[in-house]
């Protein structure tokens, strides 16, 4: 089973995750945080984990060509830098790279935990600081991607998310931006949920 994480950054989906994953292998499930599971099968050598990751971005592009094609023509016109859109797809493919491996090494008693997979990627491929992503445009992404078992929403005020923000080294997509700025991301963040 697959459980995946969405809320908007700062509202403790990886220590959710980490509390969820805790409690359900003291109560005897095998449960795997998506970090952790890829720790292990790259052998923490950082050569062969990054092929194995490329071998499954590859294999999850081929065959979901279509949500591929979606979310990098989505990325042309958007008010963002081209680094930060670097940053944007370069995750969105290591999370499905990361996908396509655990759904294909699925056992039937193992729980993999994604604080940030696939759903959660929509928050930075189709909101920033200066955009609301087009309720069309989430559908159109959503209905493309693979579900997972369980999805969960961490819900948390954005004052509250701004504050735990401050208090540990930014992402680097909003690194640099000012206080309103940030606010403005983690509102239109909230708003693609």
């Amino acid at each position: 089973m697959i459980i995946e994480f969405i809320g908007p950054s700062g509202a403790g989906k990886s220590t959710v995750a980490k509390q969820l994953a805790n409690k359900l292998n003291k109560n005897g499930y095998a449960a795997l945080i998506e970090d952790d599971y890829f720790q292990e099968v790259s052998n923490s050598n950082k050569w062969h984990g990054f092929i194995i990751e490329c071998w499954h971005r590859l294999l999850f592009s081929l065959k979901h060509i279509g949500l591929i094609y979606f979310v990098f023509s989505s990325q042309f016109t958007r008010p963002i830098s081209l680094q930060h859109r670097y940053w944007v797809l370069r995750n969105f493919l290591r999370s499905a790279g990361r996908y396509h491996l655990i759904s294909h090494k699925l056992e039937a008693n193992k729980i993999f935990i994604f604080d940030e997979g696939l759903f959660q990627r929509a928050t930075a491929l189709f909101s920033s600081e200066n955009e609301i992503a087009a309720i069309g445009t989430l559908g159109n992404y959503v209905s493309k991607l693979p579900s997972p078992g369980i999805l969960l929403h961490i819900y948390a005020p954005v004052e509250i998310c701004v504050e735990r923000l401050q208090d540990r080294t930014l992402p680097r997509r909003v690194q640099g931006l000012g206080q309103m700025e940030i606010i403005s991301f983690v509102e239109n963040q909230s708003h693609v949920l």
